[in-house]
């Protein structure tokens, strides 16, 4: 992934996940990368421990949709789940996965769009994250 300039997960050890996950300087709130038999997708994903925290960052960050959705360049999927402690927002696209000859693809499709995802999102959660952590520390 370094090679088609991903420095998200330069840290990240390799595994047999079908899935990676990095830091979005938000506690809890990571970027994915996921890949399954039929589709490749990245999300971010607002998986803290109160349920109510995550709801008001999707709330938040949905506020800003039309804005952080032309910075991707693409409608975002935006899963606020209601019946379900965490919320995210997905870009997918399917694949083939059980076919080898379509990773080199795939992986290409990957490693862009996690980096669309990461620009359109850094600076509206660093945002929310400073607004969060001050509210953190007034309590």
């Amino acid at each position: 992934m370094r090679v088609d300039g991903v420095t998200l997960y330069q840290n990240i050890s390799p595994t047999k996940d079908h899935w990676l996950s990095a830091g979005s300087g938000t506690r809890s709130c990571p970027y994915q990368m996921i890949f399954s038999r039929d589709e490749a997708r990245v999300e971010i994903s607002l998986q803290r421990s109160e349920t109510a925290e995550n709801k008001w960052l999707f709330d938040q960050l949905y506020g800003q949709k039309d804005a952080i959705e032309a910075a991707f360049g693409a409608e975002l999927d935006w899963r606020r789940m209601d019946d379900k402690k965490a919320s995210r927002i997905v870009y997918a696209q399917p694949f083939d996965g059980f076919n080898r000859e379509a990773w080199p693809e795939m992986i290409g499709w990957l490693a862009g769009h996690i980096q669309k995802l990461e620009a359109a999102f850094s600076e509206p959660l660093s945002r929310l994250n400073r607004q969060v952590r001050s509210q953190d520390e007034a309590t």
